[in-house]
């Protein structure tokens, strides 16, 4: 069987006798043109960027406007599992300074108040006071001295 005179031949190197053998295609793309393109993709991209980010904040706004509260009562925020973090807004209500300013203050009270004491059958005094009866009523005494003696 023989092959038909239209079917293209396979060849990987044009003949000699190739009317284009040895020439090079002219015309090429410009530099200039391939940065416009670039230019134009990236303008695009902006702007279907910024197109989608109103979009949705106008879903979002939608959204917020249509729910409608299930109670009257005002709602707490969630409750976050202990050790809270310190610092964070929404997962610690005071700040560690805040915290230290605090402790301060709580010590500072029962330093200088009287109250009942945690054990019983004992009170809480202010310590200047405790102070002044230990010199009053001569509450210190020296240590005694060891066997081979000066400490």
């Amino acid at each position: 069987m023989r092959d038909a005179p239209d079917a293209p031949s396979v060849q990987t190197v044009p003949s000699p006798h190739h009317p284009h053998r040895g020439q090079h295609q002219a015309e090429s793309l410009g530099v200039g043109l391939v940065v416009a393109l670039l230019v134009a993709l990236a303008v695009t991209g902006l702007v279907v960027s910024i197109f989608l980010y109103w979009l949705f904040g106008v879903f979002d706004r939608q959204e917020k406007a249509q729910q409608v509260p299930l109670t009257s009562i005002q709602q707490p925020g969630p409750q976050t599992p202990e050790p809270r973090l310190q610092g964070i807004p929404t997962y610690h209500a005071t700040s560690p300074a805040e915290d230290r300013v605090q402790m301060q203050a709580r010590n500072s009270h029962i330093l200088t108040t009287y109250g009942p004491s945690p054990e019983d059958g004992y009170a809480r005094i202010p310590i200047d006071r405790a102070m002044d009866l230990v010199v009053e009523k001569n509450l210190l005494t020296p240590q005694s001295q060891s066997k081979g003696g000066k400490r």
